[in-house]
């Protein structure tokens, strides 16, 4: 099992992601710069079990967002 709790900025810009990677962010507790440009988001929903407590930026630009928020 990879260890990615130390890991404080996670770029997944410009790759085939379609949806938001739940488990990848349960398992970056304290990412603090998240970049999500370029992808095929139309929905930004973070379950609220998700905890970025430490998150200090979110980079989302030229993604088709209808929807952001926490469910």
């Amino acid at each position: 099992r990879n260890d990615l709790t130390e890991l404080r900025t996670l770029d997944l810009s410009f790759n085939n992601i379609s949806s938001m990677p739940v488990g990848l962010l349960e398992r970056t507790p304290h990412v603090q710069e998240l970049y999500l440009i370029g992808l095929s988001l139309t929905r930004l929903m973070i379950p609220d079990k998700i905890r970025l407590k430490d998150l200090l930026m979110l980079d989302a630009r030229m993604n088709h967002l209808d929807v952001v928020g926490f469910q």
